[in-house]
């Protein structure tokens, strides 16, 4: 038994067997592919994120969009345990906090940044959001995912505290850290579990704008593409998009990467939610998905929300068998 106060998120979850994590990825590479015909060619780009000991985007973002510069960032002490597990012998592996690797980025280099938070939104966050955004060229993507409960981060929770107690600390935090975000400061509403992810949506598109236009480029602007939340157990909140300027923005529209169902413009976040479901009733929905009577005529019991949720991520589903080797 390890003799720290907790453990890590990777010591806990399998990142491999999560599906509303996995439905994120497909849905990412399916976009990033999709931004080829305005110029944007994903091969070329260097990735940098948080990799951890499974590595998951890694391989995924090697083998699907092709890329074979990558920067694997990660700041707990146990480099001989990163090293080995390392896919890939390109993979550059710093063993830092995101702060100290910034300054040492190729501000000329087009970079794939998806910083993959297992906690809430907080000052280091945005400092490393703030960070990036000065040194990412042009036509680089940025894509940020936090944790979106209404919760003490762990190093502030006691158990001593009352409901009462415990929900006051949690609004005087995000008060705290957002109210910058809204005009008339935050309000109560906006911290439930239901509104938080679009109240983190917007404070991070907003903490975005302004620092993209402290920019030397005249008209840098940043061109969302991915607004989405879900939930493996904690619920989670992926904000993502492009640093361009108008005539990119321009390219993108042309490219018809926009009509695509998931890509989100505004603060409503996407709700990728991956129904349980057996191998036959997976197979009898895709066979019939298309027939606009299948929801009247389902061969088995199944909720309405339940089969909306699976026509919204049916091509990207996970499939999850176990091998014995």
């Amino acid at each position: 038994m390890s003799s720290r106060d907790r453990l890590e998120s990777y010591e806990k979850i399998n990142y491999l067997l999560r599906p509303a994590k996995q439905v994120e990825r497909k849905i990412l590479i399916e976009t990033l592919h999709g931004l080829a015909p305005a110029g944007l060619a994903l091969r070329e780009y260097a990735y940098l994120g948080f990799g951890s000991i499974y590595f998951a985007d890694f391989i995924l973002f090697h083998k699907l969009l092709y890329i074979k510069e990558m920067i694997c960032v990660e700041k707990s002490p146990i480099p001989r345990r990163m090293k080995f597990n390392k896919p890939y012998r390109f993979v550059k592996l710093w063993m830092q906090r995101m702060a100290d690797v910034i300054p040492r980025l190729n501000r000329k280099r087009r970079y794939l940044a998806w910083l993959d938070y297992d906690y809430g939104l907080n000052e280091e966050v945005l400092q490393d959001i703030s960070g990036l955004l000065t040194v990412l060229a042009p036509g680089s993507i940025l894509i940020v995912t936090v944790d979106a409960e209404p919760r003490l981060p762990k190093d502030q929770e006691d158990e001593e505290l009352s409901g009462t107690e415990r929900s006051d600390r949690v609004f005087d935090l995000f008060r705290h850290l957002l109210s910058r975000f809204f005009e008339n400061g935050l309000k109560r509403n906006q911290v439930t579990r239901n509104a938080l992810p679009r109240t983190l949506a917007q404070s991070l598109r907003l903490h975005i704008d302004t620092e993209l236009a402290r920019r030397r480029e005249i008209g840098t602007k940043f061109l969302q593409l991915f607004n989405f939340q879900y939930a493996d157990g904690a619920q989670m909140l992926t904000v993502g998009g492009i640093v361009g300027d108008e005539a990119l923005e321009r390219r993108v529209a042309a490219s018809g990467v926009r009509n695509l169902p998931f890509v989100q413009h505004g603060d409503e976040p996407f709700r990728i939610a991956v129904p349980p479901l057996t191998l036959r009733e997976r197979h009898w929905l895709e066979r019939y998905l298309e027939d606009s009577t299948a929801s009247e005529n389902i061969a088995f019991e199944l909720e309405p929300e339940v089969l909306d949720h699976f026509k919204r991520v049916a091509r990207h589903y996970p499939h999850y068998h176990e091998i014995l080797i």
